[in-house]
């Protein structure tokens, strides 16, 4: 890997979801040189590593390395069908229909997806559940992502949380969480599993507000005035950027 495509795939490997767009266009900008390859090989990663969805037949459908085949086919079984991506374009190619399987945990984690998440998605795929929620808001300045996944077997799980603010500094949350689900009741244990991440997060969240980030506070070279951590923070809750409710998205 040259220089650039280790610049490249470091820049995209670390931009926040709903980031993606601008961050490309920038490169461009930067880079003089066509990029079109090296950037498809870094959104291809980026795409699987965040839990892409791809408009397919009008529905949206996640792509990950755990619904992938060995042809680089991406496999749906609810809407039925496999397919390939343009990751550079994030379009659908080679639609084939497949059998359709719809999973018996589908209709209660639905559920609990459309109440719980804001944009929120999943896929199961043989024993591997996939959930995101993510919501952006670039004229306030911020996004924020959730995604989970949990294998159906062992019962352990994965929670990855981004939450990206910018507009009066540059602050960024990422943390991610190790988890163990109870198998036999998978969809129940889930969401006790992530409110208690959500509820955890918002203690942790009003202690950097009222403790971490005042002390942060500092007198500008130029304009001399203050960056206010704490109103920011407080005014856009970036504990619950995800959340729809009180559990988290």
């Amino acid at each position: 890997m040259s220089s650039v495509d280790k610049i490249i795939s470091d820049i995209i490997k670390d931009t926040p979801v709903g980031e993606l767009p601008k961050v490309i266009e920038d490169l461009k900008l930067i880079i003089d040189k066509n990029i079109n390859h090296e950037l498809s090989i870094a959104i291809k990663e980026y795409n699987l590593t965040n839990f892409t969805s791809i408009d397919v037949e009008n529905n949206p459908i996640i792509i990950s390395k755990y619904n992938q085949d060995d042809d680089e086919f991406f496999i749906d079984s609810k809407n039925g069908v496999k397919f390939k991506v343009d990751h550079l374009l994030l379009k659908p190619q080679e639609i084939t229909k497949i059998e359709q399987s719809i999973s018996k945990y589908d209709s209660e984690l639905s559920k609990y997806v459309i109440d719980q998440y804001n944009q929120g998605e999943y896929l199961i795929n043989n024993d591997v559940i996939l959930i995101k929620g993510h919501k952006t808001s670039s004229l306030n300045y911020w996004t924020g992502s959730w995604r989970s996944k949990y294998d159906l077997q062992t019962g352990k799980g994965e929670i990855n949380i981004d939450v990206h603010y910018y507009e009066d500094g540059n602050v960024r949350l990422q943390t991610l969480q190790n988890v163990e689900i109870d198998i036999s009741s998978p969809i129940s244990s889930i969401k006790q599993v992530e409110t208690k991440i959500q509820l955890s997060l918002n203690k942790q969240f009003a202690n950097l507000n009222e403790a971490v980030f005042k002390q942060l506070r500092r007198q500008l070279p130029v304009t001399r005035s203050k960056i206010n951590w704490g109103k920011a923070i407080g005014n856009y809750k970036l504990g619950k950027l995800t959340s729809s409710s009180s559990s988290s998205s």
